[in-house]
């Protein structure tokens, strides 16, 4: 199974679905890597708030693969 066709099918996908995602491609990656993936994808201090004053932890699925392709964090 191809990386990207694990989110595909959603147009719309969470922090949650993300983790998820990059955990069955690599198992074994440690928890600030992640953590550094998800910062990136979701920048979520710049992430809209619902009138709850909560984020919306979504990202658009076409997006989350453009910024993982220019992700500098994989050039560590």
């Amino acid at each position: 199974m191809r990386r990207r066709d694990l989110l595909s099918s959603q147009r719309l996908i969470s922090i949650k679905q993300f983790k998820q995602a990059v955990q069955l491609i690599d198992p074994l990656i440690s928890k600030n890597e992640l953590r550094r993936y998800v910062n990136w994808v979701f920048e979520p201090n710049k992430l809209l708030l619902t009138n709850e004053n909560r984020q919306i932890q979504m990202r658009d699925f076409e997006e989350i693969i453009h910024r993982l392709e220019n992700c500098s964090c994989f050039m560590h």
